[in-house]
């Protein structure tokens, strides 16, 4: 976490003294699912963690397991394809280093 970082979580027991555990955690925001799934006052919710939660858990889940060594590498890809898009991954990525090297010549 980021210093500064505001944390969103669930009304979870294992979550109430996380600040405690996280120094950059500058608050901590919690929404209460048995009372509703987006915080109406706050806006706060989990509603995306929890979808990339799922996303990670059908790829680990399609790939028959992770070794340990390689879950970094795989939780990146993961977020890489959620920030850029499902489709079209090898586009998005010639795309993205056309711009970094936009300037340079071989």
């Amino acid at each position: 976490l980021q210093p500064g970082s505001v944390l969103h979580s669930d009304d979870w027991g294992a979550y109430r003294n996380i600040t405690a555990h996280a120094p950059n955690v500058s608050s901590h925001r919690v929404v209460v699912h048995k009372d509703y799934f987006v915080d109406p006052v706050t806006g706060v919710n989990t509603q995306e963690i929890e979808s990339t939660w799922a996303r990670v858990k059908r790829m680990v889940k399609s790939k028959k397991g992770i070794p340990t060594a390689d879950l970094q590498s795989h939780l990146d890809e993961v977020m890489w394809r959620q920030w850029r898009g499902e489709k079209c991954p090898f586009d998005n990525m010639v795309l993205l280093i056309s711009r970094y090297y936009r300037n340079t010549t071989i």
